[in-house]
């Protein structure tokens, strides 16, 4: 009786202490449980958040970049019309005239029709010298009708508007300006911006949006001027390009719901189809935020709105591109794991509260059988966050524990598959950035780098250097002798960017090289050269270039140009100035294009310096051009320099210009000093 009496308060302490045990045990698994999915949580939503920021950077550039190749396809075929203009005003025997009527009314909406317009009543067609300068324009419908056609619909018009008055136009619309077909139209293009602007302008400009005179909805303009031979102003050509078709192209996005792109202009304004007067001040920004969107850098920042917004500059066209991305699209894998964590908490806290619940005569054998699966949770937790993402736990039971296990492999595979995917996308931009600094390599050991080029040549002083914008570009220069009497001299830029313009240009150099070697003028080896590109030329490519073939002996200098910048020569002790002649379209545009020889004669200590459009059209922060005056200055500052001096000056000034602003275009540069057969003193 005594020794029953006696068991009984120590089974009673026996109970009561497994209770507590499994009391404390069930506390600490609890609090150990939730703290390490907390802190799983938090440290993957801070490595996918920093991740997805990344992307979300690179997204951004990616967009920016694609939207400025497409803005150059433009002006690179505005360069064209003005090079074509150019040379039908220079050398009008080498083109066909072609008689400009005016425009028809019932020409059906959709078909293109070339028409004239003038500036002025007064303006009489039947004039003689009106008539011949019509005839010759007309010529322009060789070069307006390829390039129109083949832009996918996207670009509306195109014409040139001359300083006599007279107003050509490729158009997909008719002009409605009578119901007489023989009446011609009146259209004072003189007070339009795109003629002032161009007017005043050394190259390809961009006006501001504007909505279009015949109904067409909103319109932006991109043209060039047209200067003669002796650098007199002759008009404007231009292009009107359909904001929708631009905006559609530069604002597509799949980023998922809520994400979306805004265009920017200069001032701020928000530029849509609509343009209903949007500013960036109604985008819930504060100032310090306006501020970095147009400050014409690249960046990204968190809004007070949980709102993530990345931006860049595109630099063509003066705009901002922003894209503006809800942080749930960013966080929503750490929400969906969030949200499993969740569960499993709330499932660790019922399980808690039943192992509280049992009587005390199991407590101890359910502890045992609870505890088990739940520490082996816990230290799959630990592995996970210690970075085992392949670590799973074991399902053993059909009950709130085996649920709670189910649930943690679900997370772990969710996560997993997700981080799986972001380093996918990381590794694939780090091969494509592999892959372009390889073929930047390749590209660079293509063009000569180590002077002097010609060890033992006393007759001549050459350097030339390119500097590409992105990884690789399509700028190329070369200089070879031919024989021992004769040096050639290449400078091309190929239209576009990236790895079709580097193949491009590739094929190019090789082209004018082999044919070279083979004998002829430039203006012989220009036209065969352009034919070969044109046979194979799908990508809708082309080249300006500028070949010239020095005989060492004589000095005497054959050249020709293929829609060029005008080069810088040295003559006599005088100072560098543009030689503003003729030259022809670029190489790649039209089969069987005739090419123009042009002679000049070299004397003792002339020069002559070559370039690409990146030099003269480079931009400061503020958007100031270089600018074709500063070129001449640059050049005439230091007249004892040699050519590598004149070539790393000139880099260390672009530099120092555009300063902390993007590269706009790839800079090419090559200089020549000729000595003569007495050689360098």
């Amino acid at each position: 009786m005594n020794g029953g009496k006696k068991r009984k308060p120590i089974r009673r302490q026996t109970q009561r202490l497994v209770l507590l045990v499994t009391f404390l045990a069930v506390l600490y698994l609890t609090a150990a449980a939730a703290y390490g999915m907390h802190y799983l949580k938090r440290r993957s939503e801070e490595i996918l958040t920093e991740q997805m920021m990344r992307n979300l950077e690179a997204i951004v550039l990616d967009k920016a970049e694609l939207a400025e190749s497409e803005i150059r396809v433009y002006e690179d075929q505005v360069r064209l019309f003005a090079g074509y203009a150019h040379d039908v005003y220079e050398t009008p025997e080498h083109y066909v005239k072609n008689e400009v009527l005016p425009p028809l009314h019932t020409t059906p909406q959709g078909v293109f029709s070339m028409s004239r317009a003038f500036a002025d009543a007064s303006i009489d067609p039947k004039d003689p010298e009106v008539k011949a300068e019509l005839e010759l324009l007309g010529a322009m419908e060789q070069i307006f009708v390829p390039v129109t056609e083949d832009n996918g619909g996207k670009v509306s018009t195109v014409y040139m508007g001359t300083e006599t008055g007279l107003l050509i136009s490729y158009d997909t619309y008719a002009y409605e300006a009578s119901t007489d077909d023989d009446a011609d139209m009146v259209f004072d293009y003189f007070s339009r911006e795109w003629y002032r602007t161009g007017k005043k302008a050394s190259g390809v400009f961009w006006t501001g949006v504007y909505a279009d005179e015949f109904g067409r909805g909103l319109n932006i303009t991109c043209g060039a001027p047209v200067f003669t031979g002796r650098g007199e102003f002759r008009g404007v050509v231009a292009e009107d390009i359909m904001i929708t078709d631009l905006y559609d192209s530069l604002t597509r996005l799949s980023l998922g719901d809520g994400a979306y792109v805004i265009l920017l202009d200069q001032e701020g304004r928000v530029i849509s189809p609509e343009m209903d007067g949007e500013t960036v001040r109604d985008l819930e920004l504060n100032e310090e935020e306006i501020a970095k969107v147009l400050s014409g850098e690249t960046g990204l920042f968190f809004s007070d709105e949980e709102v993530y917004h990345a931006y860049t500059p595109l630099e063509g066209l003066g705009w901002t591109l922003l894209i503006h991305v809800p942080s749930s699209l960013i966080k929503s894998p750490v929400n969906k794991m969030g949200t499993v964590i969740g569960l499993v908490l709330v499932t660790i806290l019922a399980v808690s509260v039943e192992v509280l619940l049992i009587t005390v005569p199991v407590s101890g054998k359910f502890a045992s059988r609870l505890t088990r699966p739940v520490i082996e949770l816990i230290n799959k937790v630990e592995r996970m966050k210690n970075g085992d993402l392949d670590c799973r736990a074991e399902i053993m039971e059909n009950d709130e524990v085996g649920d709670l296990a189910a649930g943690f492999n679900e997370m772990a595979d969710s996560m997993k598959r997700h981080i799986e995917n972001v380093t996918a996308m990381t590794a694939e931009r780090e091969k494509a950035q592999t892959e372009l600094d390889i073929a930047a390599g390749i590209q660079a050991d293509i063009l000569a780098t180590d002077y002097p080029a010609f060890p033992g040549r006393t007759d001549f002083d050459i350097c030339a250097r390119a500097y590409p914008a992105k990884e690789i570009g399509g700028d190329f220069y070369d200089h070879f002798l031919i024989d021992e009497d004769h040096l050639a001299l290449v400078i091309a830029d190929v239209s576009g960017k990236g790895v079709p313009a580097a193949l491009f240009m590739v094929v190019t150099k090789t082209l004018i090289k082999n044919r070279t070697l083979a004998g002829g003028t430039p203006a012989e080896i220009l036209s065969d050269v352009n034919d070969q590109l044109c046979s194979e030329n799908k990508a809708e490519i082309f080249v300006t270039a500028w070949l010239g073939i020095l005989t060492l002996s004589t000095g005497e200098l054959i050249d020709a140009n293929a829609g060029h910048e005008y080069p810088a020569f040295r003559q006599g002790g005088r100072k560098y100035e543009f030689l503003r002649v003729e030259h022809n379209p670029p190489l790649a545009t039209i089969p069987g294009l005739q090419f123009t020889d042009r002679r000049m004669q070299l004397g003792e200590g002339d020069a002559i310096f070559l370039y690409t459009d990146g030099v003269s059209e480079a931009k400061n922060p503020e958007g100031v051009r270089f600018g074709l005056n500063r070129v001449t200055e640059l050049l005439n500052r230091e007249p004892e320099a040699n050519t590598r001096e004149v070539i790393e000056s000139f880099r260390s000034e672009l530099k120092r210009f555009v300063g902390a602003a993007k590269p706009f275009d790839d800079v090419t540069m090559l200089n020549l000093i000729y000595f003569g057969q007495g050689g360098k003193s």
